[in-house]
């Protein structure tokens, strides 16, 4: 389904959440974001606790991006092992990625009640926008500029679910207490 991608193929086992403990994390250098919760937020994702599962999610992620960078990757392409292929992506998208990119989504959902950009903003012929906040790390891709920028931002010394993090990194948060992270990301989508 992408004809035009001849490299390697590298699969790595993601981290089960339900195993990791504070041990594990101080090991392998790694520390949750205390003020996660919120209680009484109005937002249902900021008032509940890190489940077991989101941090295993996020720090399987963390841990892809790492090595692609340490390894000197000049873009990765990453699929979780549930994404879904919904139409074949073909010169027509690649074509219109801008040189400058450092994150692409291959598929997201657009979350504008996070309030950080109000909508996608449309570049070139349309094919292509710069993304509105959005979730799901299903299928995307970095540059090796764009794993430069995360690994500059220490995520693994504040982890929090990645579907925060990453729009935080382009779009900014409105979270008074994310605010520290530098939205210098730049990312793009299908529109």
């Amino acid at each position: 389904l992408i004809p035009w991608y001849t490299g390697p193929i590298i699969g790595k086992k993601g981290v089960n959440g339900a195993s990791i403990t504070k041990k594990w994390l101080k090991e392998n250098d790694f520390s949750l974001y205390k003020n996660w919760q919120i209680s009484d937020s109005d937002h249902a994702y900021w008032s509940r606790k890190m489940d077991p599962g989101i941090i295993g999610c996020t720090i399987s992620h963390y841990q892809v991006w790492k090595h692609a960078f340490e390894n000197e990757f000049k873009s990765v392409l990453i699929f979780e092992e549930d994404f879904v292929v919904s139409e074949k992506f073909d010169e027509k998208y690649i074509d219109e990625i801008p040189s400058d990119y450092d994150f692409f989504y291959l598929g997201r959902n657009k979350v504008s009640w996070i309030g950080c950009i109000d909508d996608d903003t449309p570049i070139g012929t349309g094919l292509i926008v710069k993304p509105a906040s959005s979730y799901n790390l299903h299928a995307y891709i970095f540059s090796n500029s764009g794993l430069q920028k995360i690994m500059d931002k220490k995520f693994n010394e504040y982890i929090f679910p990645d579907d925060e993090f990453i729009p935080a990194c382009y779009a900014g948060h409105t979270r008074e207490d994310l605010k520290f992270i530098e939205p210098n990301l730049i990312a793009y989508a299908p529109n």
